[in-house]
């Protein structure tokens, strides 16, 4: 299967999660409230963290551009621990790997939010509808939390 091309201009948001490793600045990028791809730097440190960081980014932004829906990334990703969870003004990031997961998760809220409740199906471009804690799509069935 070959990755859907990438735009030369996408827009997105870099968030800093505080882990147990260090401040983690976490870029998500994409289209239509959906993430395409997602960067990552860790502080000022470098070597084996460095190495895993970035070979994390590169694994979801190539599930992305091969169709795989960001909630079930969000839902693998979320809440794997590492010996160092870190709480910072009330967010508890419990690995570096669940600071991918929640930065992915802001960015859709913020897109949601941003759309001033005029959300758009990113597959055929109907307005999604609340259905319970979700944003549901009533023609292609396209689902993603709210």
């Amino acid at each position: 299967m070959v990755p859907k091309e990438r735009p030369k201009i996408l827009s997105g948001y870099t968030y800093v999660l505080h882990t147990g490793c260090g401040k983690l600045y976490v870029t998500v990028n994409g289209e239509n409230g959906i993430p395409t791809e997602v960067l990552a730097r860790m502080g000022k440190t470098g070597g084996c963290v460095a190495s895993q960081i970035e070979g994390i980014g590169r694994l979801i932004s190539t599930a992305l551009q091969h169709d795989t829906e960001p909630q079930y990334l969000i839902k693998q990703l979320k809440g794997i621990r590492c010996p160092s969870p870190n709480e910072y003004e009330g967010m508890k990031v419990t690995s570096c790997s669940d600071a991918f997961a929640k930065a992915m998760e802001f960015y859709m809220k913020t897109e949601v939010a941003e759309d001033n409740g005029h959300n758009k199906c990113p597959k055929c471009k109907t307005e999604l509808k609340k259905v319970k804690n979700n944003m549901v799509c009533s023609d292609c069935g396209f689902e993603r939390a709210d």
